[in-house]
Parts: C-alpha cells; sequence; structure tokens
C-alpha cells in the first residue's frame, strides 16, 4: 500500500494540489489536519478522496480527533497531534498507538518531517503550507508491505505560495498553532 501524506495547509493547497496531481500512483492519500477544510477543497480541485483530520486552528479538542487507516501489516493511528501534545515529545503519542493497538502514527502539527523507526513506526510529514525555518513544504510517501513501512520525506520546490482566498486564517488561528499550550 502506498500513502502519501500532507499536514499543516493552513489554507495554502496550491503545492498539495500539484504533489497530489504527480502521484497517480498512491492507494490512500491522508490530511492530517490545519485545515481540515483543506482536504475538502483539494479533493473538489484533484477529483481524489482524501482520509482528514481536524486539527487545533480546526478547533478539534476532543480525545476523539483521530481515524484509524488499516493496512496489511496492522492498523495506523492518524492524528493531528495536539491533543497528544506532539510539540512536547512522542510519549503521550505513543501511549494512544499502544492502546489503539497500532504499529504505526501518522501526525502534523509541529511543522518538522520527521521519519522514527522504533517499537511503532512514527512519521510526521512536515508542512506543506506554512514550513518552519528555512524548510521548503514537505510531505510523506510511505510504502506499506510485508516487510514493515518505509518513509520518504520529500521536500517541494515551490516559488511562491498563495493563501487561498476561500480559507484564511487569523491571528487567534496564528496564535492556536504556535502555542505552547497544545
Amino acid at each position: 500500500m502506498r500513502i502519501l501524506a500532507i499536514s499543516d495547509t493552513h489554507g495554502i493547497i496550491e503545492t498539495a494540489c500539484d504533489v497530489i496531481n504527480s502521484h497517480k500512483d498512491v492507494d490512500v492519500i491522508v490530511h492530517l489536519g490545519d485545515h481540515q477544510r483543506d482536504a475538502a477543497y483539494i479533493t473538489d480541485i484533484t477529483g481524489r478522496e482524501i482520509i482528514s483530520v481536524a486539527g487545533n486552528c480546526d478547533g478539534a479538542y476532543g480525545s476523539d480527533e483521530y481515524r484509524i487507516l488499516e493496512t496489511e501489516i496492522g492498523d495506523i493511528y492518524l492524528t493531528h497531534g495536539h491533543m497528544e501534545q506532539v510539540k512536547g515529545g512522542l510519549l503521550q503519542l505513543s501511549y494512544k498507538v499502544m492502546e489503539k493497538g497500532c504499529v504505526a502514527a501518522i501526525y502534523g502539527h509541529t511543522h518538522i518531517p520527521c521519519f522514527i523507526k522504533e517499537d511503532v513506526y512514527y512519521i510526521n510529514p512536515g508542512s506543506m503550507g506554512k514550513p518552519i525555518g528555512k524548510r521548503k513544504p514537505s510531505y510523506a510517501m510511505i510504502e506499506v508491505g510485508e516487510f514493515g513501512i518505509e518513509c520518504e520525506i520529500v521536500f517541494c520546490d515551490v516559488k511562491s505560495q498563495k493563501k487561498d482566498a476561500k480559507n484564511p486564517e487569523g491571528a487567534i488561528s496564528k496564535y492556536l498553532n504556535f502555542s505552547d499550550r497544545f
């Protein structure tokens, strides 16, 4: 199974649409929040179905703000990550993954891409809309098979990204996204 994972588009969907249109060979596309409504816009533009979860900028503050993706090697926990406080480390996320009996977690929120292989796999595709520091927008290409999980973090070459006029982000949203509280 091939999974394309994106996160933290924050209303800037042009690059995400280009990436999704260039990867016709994926089986599943996931959007890990901030902003979840971007997944609907991207679906309208690309015609591709997207599994999405809500993030902190979407007003998601419940313990049920996750999805489970079934794969041939076991379930994958999909979350934005703010409720698992991933900005402070992966301990709470690892508890959730174990509680749900999953083999991996794909999450966002930190805007920092990573792929960690431990007892379970942890994957963060980074941010498509607002990468931190001098990073370029990024996404994850994930291959799931009898060998386990392999992941490539892909950085996009973009000259500029425009904010989607239908999907503005205000000061409160910026505060919530960069708050240490979540």
